[in-house]
């Protein structure tokens, strides 16, 4: 293998771990089916591609094998996160999906090799979001607009270097496939599928984000905006501060003042005062005397 072929398989390999924030996010906020569909994905991609790199194929496994594997999990995990972003309940998730795991399944089988079957699976996927989206509108809950658009970005430009990319060629240590390592190499695919793997797993992250808006990206946005639309707001909220401590000190004042043990000590402060005066007079006109 030359130099030139190991680094664009490393770092084919290595682009998986754009996948890791999602699997610890997901892990974080506790979303457990989520948390294991993105970490099968991330195994299985990492395995793939040591295959398709030329480094290992683990258990002497084919890549056409590993390749199915990848396409089906992968396509497995645009589905699942589809129908978690538009808010099903879990058990209709779990419904819904396999319902279409059922269709997916045999035109994968079929159609896998075939140019136009990502397109059509994404296609399906958007066709199956409008559809539900359609159904249960009114049960979507609040989500954070800063994370859809982060997404949505990374998706689409995800997707779009994915197309262009094309098809992976055989491992490199097949000598059946290669007649020319340097010619048969699809150098292409390699730079722009590990692009897609950036792209499209920091959306991923993004999306389990939708319902909490917790990114430190979401959070830099709305900040901005919000100092961009509201300059004073600051300035509003610390005064209103100042005057709920005012109101609450002058409130307690006369709830001080109110209460009845207040009120006796008040009174006789009053009456030693009145002697004391009383007292002073009696000395001074003795003092005159």
């Amino acid at each position: 293998m030359r130099p030139t072929t190991a680094i664009e398989g490393l770092f084919l390999v290595i682009s998986n771990i754009a996948l890791l924030p999602a699997i610890i996010y997901a892990f974080y906020l506790k979303l457990i089916p989520e948390t294991s569909i993105i970490s099968v994905v991330f195994i299985i991609s990492t395995v793939y591609h040591l295959c398709q790199a030329g480094f290992i194929c683990l258990l002497t496994i084919d890549f056409v094998t590993f390749q199915f594997s990848d396409h089906f999990f992968v396509y497995s995990l645009l589905v699942w996160i589809v129908l978690y972003a538009i808010g099903l309940p879990l058990e209709f998730r779990f419904a819904i999906f396999i319902w279409i795991q059922a269709l997916l399944f045999p035109l994968l089988l079929e159609f896998k090799n075939t140019w136009w079957f990502g397109g059509f699976i994404i296609g399906f996927i958007v066709l199956i979001t409008v559809l539900l989206l359609s159904l249960i509108i009114r049960a979507i809950p609040r989500i954070n607009i800063f994370s859809l658009i982060a997404a949505v970005i990374l998706l689409g430009i995800g997707f779009a270097l994915h197309l262009i990319g094309g098809d992976p060629t055989p491992p490199s240590h097949d000598q059946q496939h290669l007649k020319n390592e340097e010619d048969d190499i699809n150098h292409k695919y390699v730079w722009l599928h590990s692009l897609w793997h950036i792209f499209s797993m920091l959306a991923i992250y993004y999306v389990l984000d939708l319902k909490y808006g917790k990114s430190l990206f979401a959070q830099a946005i709305s900040k901005f905006f919000h100092k961009l639309f509201h300059p004073y707001s600051n300035q509003n909220q610390k005064q209103k501060k100042i005057k709920k401590t005012n109101r609450f000190i002058s409130g307690s004042k006369i709830k001080k003042l109110r209460n009845p043990q207040t009120q006796k000590k008040v009174k006789m402060n009053k009456s030693m005062l009145s002697l004391g005066t009383k007292t002073l007079e009696f000395d001074v006109q003795v003092m005159f005397v």
